[in-house]
């Protein structure tokens, strides 16, 4: 990088006011000031927004106010027409209800008695019933009970008449005669039980017949009672009935009789009503004026005192706001002020340290101009000392060889030839023929005896060079000089029949303060016995 490309751009006051964070700062203090600003017009914009809102709402509300106060009225009349209505409604439903408990305590009494005489009836029916079911059912269980017997014993003498038969012709032998006798003996006795028992069964039979007649006769009597009780009930229920429709007869005359009173009642309890109410709705009418009048007073009162009230809290908060305002202005300026100083003192502060800058830029400027007066200098001095050196060798060569030698000189001088390159930052590159393959009797170059005179004067001049670029160096801390020589190598021999072979390689470069230059010399020089070829390279990026 070269000297001019590492000094400080130029910097315009107005780029470091742009620049400063301070300025930046009071940019943002102000945007935020103009912002809280915009806000508190907004905030005052809003109260009185509300303010108009609050204003209507208290109309809206004064109007509705008067339209319930209208309705109440209304209200109020309905209640009273209403409850006037009640009162005569309770007392027609409670002569009502008087009249109806007495018809139902006169229907209740007819009820009782008719019940009870119909229980009465019921039980005795009930009885008799039961009465002649069972006797019925006793003789039928008589009857089962004396067939089931007569069948039995029936069934019972022919079996036995049967095995009466049976043994008498079966009997063969004493003891079959034996086993018969016995058995008709004990056929004997059982038939004489068995006719006792017939003879029981035929009394039981007897006492139940007898019982059967009494029971047949009391049935008798029974139904006899049954008739005279029924006969009896049935002229109870006609006399009843009479007795029943007598007393609803008088009780549709008594409820028509009590509907007229209660329609002459109603028609003069209506009239009565209506003259209440006219006196009612005239006293309650003058009420009613009276106290609007004395509400419609107390609500503008109100009203009054609630603008007074939010007429003052709208002033303390416009005086508030206009003290807050002024003191935001205050503040503003204030903070203003500050950072115009900081910026006043930050820009003196630049001032002096670019006006630093450009004298340290001038002094570098000085130096490299220094530098490269010489870097010049030094290069013209390598060409004379190149050039001297090469008529020199060039002399010695010839007073050497022959004649015909000497007029080749041209023709190798015409070979030397100067390269220029372009080379990268920091980098450089050179542009050579390859020189021959030493031969095995070639001298050794790192031998210090074997030095030429010509690598001699190369490293006095690299050392004065070294010296100019100490104190280029010194004079310029920021950007060092390196330069770099490489001694040139010369050998000198012969080949075969005493035919001298010489080979010159001198290289110098030289590294200016920017990196950016490189000389590179490079002398070929061979020797022939019909030529001498010598190449000097110099290149310079």
């Amino acid at each position: 990088m070269s000297a001019a490309q590492k000094l400080p751009t130029s910097v315009w006051p107005w780029q470091l006011n742009a620049e400063c964070p301070a300025t930046i700062a009071r940019e943002r203090s102000l945007e935020q000031y103009e912002e809280l600003i915009d806000k508190q017009r907004s905030r005052i914009k809003q109260l009185t927004q509300q303010m108009e809102c609050l204003e209507k709402e208290s109309t809206r509300l004064h109007g509705s106010l008067m339209s319930t106060q209208k309705e109440l009225e209304e209200a109020r009349t309905e209640v009273g027409r209403k409850a006037s209505m009640l009162s005569t409604l309770i007392k027609e439903s409670t002569n009502k209800d008087n009249i109806l408990r007495q018809l139902d305590t006169i229907l209740a009494r007819f009820t009782a008695k008719w019940q009870k005489q119909e229980q009465k009836r019921a039980t005795e029916l009930a009885s008799a019933k039961l009465a002649e079911q069972e006797a019925r059912d006793q003789l039928e269980h008589l009857k089962s009970e004396y067939e089931q017997d007569k069948h039995a014993w029936n069934n019972k003498l022919k079996s036995l008449e049967s095995d009466l038969a049976s043994t008498s012709a079966g009997d063969h032998a004493k003891s079959e005669v034996v086993e018969g006798d016995f058995s008709i003996r004990s056929m004997e006795e059982k038939i004489n039980e068995l006719e006792s028992q017939i003879s029981e069964r035929g009394s039981q039979l007897d006492e139940l017949r007898k019982q059967l007649t009494e029971e047949k006769q009391q049935c008798a009597i029974l139904k006899t009672d049954y008739d005279e009780a029924k006969s009896k009930l049935e002229q109870k229920l006609n006399k009843a009935r009479e007795l029943i429709k007598r007393a609803s007869r008088m009780h549709r005359e008594e409820k028509q009789r009590l509907q007229d009173e209660i329609q002459k009642n109603a028609e003069t309890y209506a009239q009565e009503i209506k003259k209440v109410n006219r006196k009612a709705c005239e006293d309650y009418q003058k009420q009613l004026s009276d106290a609007l009048s004395e509400q419609e007073k107390h609500h503008q009162l109100e009203l009054t005192e609630l603008r007074e009230a939010f007429q003052k809290t709208l002033d303390d908060a416009s005086d508030r706001y206009r003290a807050e305002l002024e003191q935001l202005r205050l503040n503003t300026h204030t903070q203003i002020a500050q950072c115009l100083m900081e910026a006043e003192d930050r820009l003196h502060t630049e001032r002096c340290r670019l006006e630093a800058t450009e004298k340290q830029a001038e002094r570098w400027r000085i130096a490299a101009r220094e530098a490269e007066a010489a870097r010049s200098d030094l290069a013209i001095r390598i060409n004379e000392l190149l050039q001297a050196r090469c008529t020199e060798t060039m002399e010695m060569l010839c007073s050497t060889n022959d004649d015909p030698a000497v007029t080749n000189d041209r023709g190798l001088m015409s070979h030397v030839s100067v390269a220029k390159t372009s080379v990268g930052r920091g980098r450089a590159q050179v542009i050579t023929e390859s020189p021959p393959k030493k031969s095995p009797d070639s001298i050794c170059d790192e031998c210090p005896n074997h030095k030429s005179a010509l690598q001699l004067d190369m490293q006095e001049l690299t050392g004065n060079e070294k010296r100019g670029t100490s104190a280029h160096q010194s004079a310029e801390p920021c950007t060092p000089e390196c330069i770099s020589v490489d001694s040139a190598n010369a050998t000198l021999g012969q080949h075969n029949e005493a035919e001298p072979y010489i080979q010159l390689t001198e290289v110098c470069s030289l590294i200016d303060n920017d990196e950016n230059t490189v000389v590179l010399l490079q002398a070929n020089g061979e020797m022939n016995t019909d030529r001498l070829k010598l190449q000097k390279v110099w290149t310079i990026a």
